[in-house]
């Protein structure tokens, strides 16, 4: 159990009132918890929460420690088969690794989230494509296994800005059409919560499945705005929501002049409903500056790199 909270005195009150009800040991400051690495930065008033000892476990557990390192998660021009693979042979230990590699993107590594939620769509059947592009995430991940999140810094506690960016790589999906959509949200810059995945409904255009990714990304937003509240930390409200699709944009601030969206399910257009009552504001950002980029197609390596720069993943050893 971890107690956590702004002054000592309220964390000894804690664990006063727990002490009082069952017996419990005092392990002190957290290091390690549950495979994540936390280390303070007192003077300047960090946290930084890593998964690199248990990232550095899996390599040398499934046999990958004397790869090369990568720069990429996913190899520049590199294509997945549109179909699985009947022979199951592979099935039992590619699963043991994508389930090891989910642990760690949704825990510290949003930079690995779309490599590994494709390679997790195989479990049912990998190729040998599959297992190529399974080798060069570890590949990937030997040279990066010290990224870290960064949580705190410069921000008052009272006034921690929350907001979120949303994108869409439309129609990606061969042979069905669907398109891959992705959220990220940050909480004082760093990324608190993110998602890539298939859409469920096949997009007719880019603005449909930008404007359809708005509805998800604003669910997520209000549930974490509701916790942050709880703990006592405030902000801004309307919370911004980023999109790099100016049309989408309209869509949802005008909808009554758009006829482009009027068959899509009424589930989607909650965003609209939303933005009117004032709890978000949907604002335009320019491909470049899009931080979701990275959840929703392979990048290059430099803008790549980008993107990693745009998370706030740092290098524990240069932070």
């Amino acid at each position: 159990m971890l107690v956590a909270a702004p002054t000592k005195e309220t964390v000894f009150h804690v664990k006063e009132q727990l002490q009082s009800c069952f017996e419990l040991k005092d392990l002190g400051e957290v290091n390690d918890f549950l495979g994540f690495t936390v280390n303070r930065d007192r003077p300047n008033r960090r946290v930084h929460l890593s998964q690199e000892k248990f990232t550095e476990k899996i390599i040398s557990k499934y046999g990958y420690q004397t790869l090369n390192a990568a720069t990429t998660p996913w190899p520049r021009g590199f294509e997945l088969p549109s179909t699985w693979a009947s022979d199951k042979s592979l099935q039992k230990s590619y699963i043991k690794q994508t389930g090891s590699l989910n642990f760690l993107s949704t825990g510290t590594r949003p930079d690995i989230t779309y490599t590994t939620n494709r390679l997790c769509e195989a479990n049912a059947g990998p190729s040998e494509q599959h297992m190529q592009l399974l080798k060069h995430l570890f590949r990937y991940l030997i040279g990066t296994k010290n990224l870290s999140l960064c949580l705190g810094g410069k921000y008052s506690i009272t006034n921690l800005p929350l907001l979120a960016f949303a994108d869409a790589a439309f129609a990606d999906r061969i042979p069905t059409r669907h398109s891959t959509a992705g959220y990220v949200v940050l909480l004082a810059g760093c990324p608190i919560l993110w998602k890539s995945s298939r859409q469920t409904i096949v997009a007719l255009s880019t603005t449909e499945a930008e404007f359809m990714n708005l509805t998800p990304t604003g669910q997520a937003l209000l549930w974490i705005n509701r916790i942050v509240q709880n703990l006592g930390i405030q902000s801004a409200k309307p919370t911004i929501i980023f999109t790099d699709s100016r049309n989408a944009q309209l869509t949802v601030l005008n909808p009554m002049k758009s006829a482009r969206t009027r068959h899509i399910d009424v589930r989607y257009k909650w965003i609209i409903d939303r933005v009117t009552r004032g709890d978000f504001d949907i604002q335009h950002v320019s491909t470049q500056d899009m931080t979701a980029d990275g959840l929703t197609k392979p990048l290059t390596q430099d803008r790549h790199v980008a993107f990693v720069r745009q998370l706030g993943l740092t290098c524990l050893a240069n932070a």
